[in-house]
């Protein structure tokens, strides 16, 4: 069993909790998440299964999105509707001034964490010195903010590229929408060349989610399939649009290591205001969505249908195959070379999947074996 389960996780509930419930539901202990989302906050949450485990590192460093509410005019010592009130004032800003303020936190900056989070101080986590009434200094980070993009103003009225059903700069791994993409099949340890899959089902397994035609390749044993209606997208990712007063929601695509919650914070700083995050949604994690995503419950229904291929899970990254000839010096570990340009890569040989690779010293490198 090896693969990616993508989980449209409720608010109230722990990322563990999720996991202990996708354990019982499989009866396969091998599984967890790869990067923890707050009791608090709801949307995706992938789980590796397996060997699929080891992309952890991969998930986490990748780009991830989110949908945040901000209410102005009041800030919590947590920075969310879960604090006690510490500061207020009657300042709401308006649209025009967030979306001027914004972009002065847009590029890498340098971001103050809430008191209230998992940052290690002197090896003891934030949020138990901050419970216990200590003082401490929480050393800003440096992250990167892509976007930030007012969706919903204060009076409910739907803003920016969501008024229209876009979301920018997101991508999917909907296995039936996929167009036809380049594959590198290397002819011997040093080059490659470049097949276009132009017509037919693909018959090996890293041409899998190029599909053509409207079609789609679907490993078996597995059956996976895309259970979003695409009308249904935006109100997946958007929620309620019930605005109010103060009530901002907000489009955030960030690098690792970001709080959303400080980035509110931040924002209401710059309009001489305060702000405290009421509702967060993830919706995209390294090119995984919502629209990819399934309930606790339709896991316990669709057990290991639930599950992803690794070689749908990881399309987004380019693909190389070696020839046949070197699986046996694969297999040991020997040195390959190659010339391959791309940094990070799936590696193939023999249609079997070795694992996310990359070219060091002009020699072929696994960073992560995901081979059985």
């Amino acid at each position: 069993m090896k693969g990616i389960i993508v989980i449209n996780k409720p608010s109230g509930i722990s990322s563990n909790a999720v996991v202990t419930k996708a354990k019982r539901a499989l009866g396969f202990k091998k599984i967890g998440h790869m990067g923890t989302l707050d009791p608090l906050a709801e949307g995706v949450l992938v789980l590796g299964v397996g060997k699929a485990a080891r992309l952890f590192d991969f998930f986490l460093e990748n780009e991830k999105a989110y949908i945040a509410t901000f209410e102005f005019g009041y800030e919590t010592d947590t920075l969310d509707s879960e604090g006690e009130v510490i500061k207020k004032n009657g300042n709401i800003p308006t649209h025009e001034e967030l979306k001027r303020v914004s972009k002065k936190l847009l590029g890498k900056i340098s971001q103050i964490p809430p008191i209230y989070s998992a940052k290690s101080i002197d090896g003891v986590r934030a949020y138990e010195r901050a419970r216990r009434g200590e003082e401490f200094e929480v050393k800003p980070s440096e992250v990167e903010i892509y976007e930030i993009d007012v969706l919903v103003n204060g009076d409910g009225e739907i803003m920016g590229d969501a008024a229209f059903g876009v979301m920018k700069n997101t991508t999917t791994i909907n296995v039936g929408a996929c167009i036809a993409l380049p594959v590198t099949v290397a002819e011997d340890g040093n080059k490659g060349k470049q097949n276009n899959v132009g017509a037919g089902v693909p018959d090996r397994p890293n041409e899998c989610f190029r599909a053509v035609n409207g079609r789609s390749w679907t490993p078996a044993p597995t059956t996976w399939q895309h259970s979003r209606p695409l009308d249904n997208q935006l109100s997946c990712r958007m929620g309620q649009m019930d605005g109010g007063v103060g009530l901002f929601k907000m489009l955030i695509r960030c690098s690792k290591g970001t709080y959303i919650r400080s980035i509110g914070r931040d924002l209401a700083y710059l309009t001489n205001s305060y702000a405290t995050m009421t509702k967060l949604i993830r919706t995209n994690c390294s090119g995984v969505s919502l629209d990819d995503a399934i309930t606790i419950e339709e896991l316990e229904d669709k057990k290991e249908k639930a599950i992803i291929p690794l070689e749908i899970a990881l399309k987004n990254l380019p693909c190389y195959e070696l020839c046949h000839t070197y699986y046996s010096d694969l297999s040991h570990g020997k040195k390959i070379k190659s010339d391959y340009p791309h940094k990070k890569f799936t590696l193939y040989c023999k249609n079997e999947l070795f694992g996310i690779a990359t070219v060091d010293n002009e020699c072929i490198k696994i960073l992560t074996y995901l081979k059985d």
